[in-house]
């Protein structure tokens, strides 16, 4: 049982470390924006880069790896299962739609804006620009679709199981 809690604690904060994503790419979007053109903007933007890639990495990593633990040891939960834990294959099929995300959309942007970066070290073209709001833009969906498996995990708790 106290296993079972440490599995279920992990999951939950790597979803917390995952979701703080939002409030960092809420702030940091905001000063990138109003220093846009300034020598600032390409510190502010690799701290944002920076700060999705690890917050994500360790939190999406932790809830993938978490997540597959809990369904092989715990009895009572199975991938994909139909008939039965609507609340648990809800969460797996958003978990499905993040790693797309993920892989189709962040990892690439990133890696555009990293180039962009090292190009012109100086200033920031409006090209690193276009990249920064589609990888913030995502984040937000992400954090989304994390919030929504918080409230499956805790509606299971609202229909006793």
């Amino acid at each position: 049982m106290l296993q079972n809690t440490l599995w279920i604690a992990l999951h939950v904060i790597s979803a917390a470390l995952w979701l703080s994503v939002i409030p960092a790419a809420m702030i940091l979007n905001k000063e990138i924006k109003a220093s846009a053109k300034t020598p600032a903007a390409p510190g502010l933007i690799r701290s944002l880069v920076k700060f999705i890639g690890f917050a994500g990495n360790i939190g999406g990593n932790g809830v993938l790896i978490t997540g597959i633990i809990m369904v092989l040891t715990f009895g009572y939960y199975s991938f994909f299962q139909f008939d039965g834990n609507h609340w648990l294959t809800s969460k797996q099929f958003l978990m499905v739609f993040l790693l797309v995300i993920v892989f189709a959309v962040v990892i690439p942007a990133s890696k555009k804006i990293k180039a962009g970066l090292e190009a012109n070290a100086a200033s920031v073209s409006d090209e690193v620009l276009s990249q920064v709001a589609k990888l913030v833009k995502w984040s937000y969906i992400s954090g989304v679709m994390i919030v929504l498996n918080f409230l499956f995990a805790y509606s299971r708790r609202l229909m006793g199981q």
